[in-house]
């Protein structure tokens, strides 16, 4: 990422869909506190305390809104713009009051907003409860390992050291891309003068001991590569390319497989390069490629820098971010229904349970009361496929993108086939499913819907 002045939390959720209670709210870059000085603001006053409170360090004071509905946190950061990757929370005493879910977003305009989660969507969801009066820890999150080939690399923490060695050394991401537009990055730690040192993508169909790709040269096989000297190899042609890359740059690669083929733009420091290679077969899969000859380089996966626009991030490390539950969706506190002997009520407050059946309903009102709020809204219609297509009397239900929470559902409209959800959270996407209640046919679904405002 990169410094902004302006960063905000939206669709903060608390556990229990209701109120929500903090002792504190700070903004990290990696483990350094960056929020001291930065200027918050809460666009609705909360029940009790001060929004001050949230920064003053104190676990003891705190800032509770009966409702976090509609209630949006915003640092300003004036002209000392920050780079934000991880949040500290602060509980009270009410685990269901402590924020589960969390949208952070960044503006240079105060007009314009990106989420962090469009890049990650992992981060600050299912956020867990520190216990009382305490603060949140955070761990690293590494989405996918990376995969060496030679036993002279070694990886550890999601940083790459290839050995000195006359033999061509391989590093690989294990998980191949096969559709859609991605982007990762690595940062270089360190190169000795006159490494061969390269950084680029492979097809994931052949592998043999000296590497994805079956070549036992870098320049060989399927690959197509950047390296350090600024020179590309593509197939095993090596032609100019770009500018020379030295400790301290990062090298991205953007891969777009949309059009049933590979274009590949290799970037410096957010700079494209140009195009590195296009209309190349994806075959099973593209993944993440580094090679290395005859000098001792580091390079490392870190979070991303320069995201170009419409990608998503396959990235192999992100840092340190607030420690998250393994159940990442909503909960519920059901009513407790045990009386110990004595009398006394038990103290359920570390309890996170699921919805069960005879919860559903209760459930249900949650999700349909409290989460998805907002100014958006998805329409559609719901049709039998037909010459023509039949308008239909079908359930249609809404679910959120980030964790699959039931969020709404109605009925299609007999006559017209058409539903509508209105009023419903315009900082996430949805996927609708259309179900047959009289089984005659699977359920149908729309996915990475973003709502469009109320009219």
């Amino acid at each position: 990422m990169a410094p902004h002045r302006y960063w905000r939390a939206v669709s903060i959720e608390s556990y229990s869909g209701g109120a929500l209670e903090i002792t504190g709210f700070h903004l990290l870059s990696d483990t350094t506190r960056v929020d001291a000085t930065a200027t918050l603001t809460a666009n609705i006053a909360p029940s009790t305390g001060a929004v001050a409170n949230l920064q003053d360090d104190d676990l003891a004071t705190g800032v509770m809104w009966a409702s976090s509905k509609g209630l949006v946190l915003q640092w300003d950061f004036g002209g000392n713009p920050a780079d934000v990757t991880d949040i500290r929370l602060g509980s009270a005493d009410d685990i269901k009051a402590f924020p589960l879910i969390v949208i952070l977003q960044y503006s240079d305009d105060g007009v314009t907003w990106v989420s962090l989660q469009e890049l990650y969507p992992e981060l600050f969801r299912g956020i867990k409860y520190p216990e009382k009066r305490s603060g949140t820890t955070s761990t690293s999150v590494v989405y996918d390992a990376l995969t060496s080939i030679g036993s002279e690399v070694s990886i550890s923490n999601g940083s790459v050291t290839f050995a000195a060695t006359s033999t061509w050394l391989h590093c690989s991401n294990a998980a191949p891309v096969s559709e859609g537009k991605w982007y990762f990055e690595v940062y270089i730690e360190s190169v000795v003068s006159g490494a061969r040192l390269a950084i680029g993508i492979a097809q994931s169909s052949e592998t043999t001991a000296t590497g994805i790709g079956g070549a036992l040269n870098a320049g060989d096989g399927t690959k197509a590569q950047y390296f350090v000297d600024g020179r590309k190899c593509i197939l095993g042609t090596y032609s100019s390319y770009g500018t020379a890359y030295i400790p301290g740059d990062t090298i991205g690669m953007a891969v777009d497989l949309t059009s049933g083929s590979a274009t590949v733009t290799a970037y410096k420091n957010g700079v494209s390069q140009g195009v590195l290679i296009s209309n190349w077969a994806i075959g099973p899969g593209i993944v993440p490629f580094f090679s290395n000859i005859s000098y001792t380089n580091v390079i490392s996966a870190r979070r991303v820098m320069y995201p170009p626009s419409g990608y998503e991030v396959l990235a192999m490390n992100f840092g340190p971010t607030i420690s998250l539950n393994k159940i990442r969706g909503k909960i519920y506190f059901p009513t407790v229904s045990i009386i110990p002997s004595d009398g006394a009520t038990p103290d359920f407050s570390g309890v996170i349970l699921l919805p069960s059946l005879e919860q559903d309903k209760d459930y249900a009102a949650i999700m349909n009361n409290s989460a998805g709020w907002g100014t958006g809204r998805i329409t559609g219609t719901v049709k039998e496929t037909g010459t023509p297509n039949t308008p239909v009397f079908k359930r249609v239900r809404l679910h959120r993108m980030v964790d699959g929470m039931l969020v709404r559902e109605q009925w299609s409209d007999a006559a017209t086939g058409s539903y509508a959800f209105n009023n419903i959270d315009s900082t996430y996407k949805f996927y609708v499913v259309s179900h047959d209640h009289l089984t005659n046919y699977n359920a149908v679904i729309k996915d990475n819907l973003t709502p469009e405002p109320m009219p």
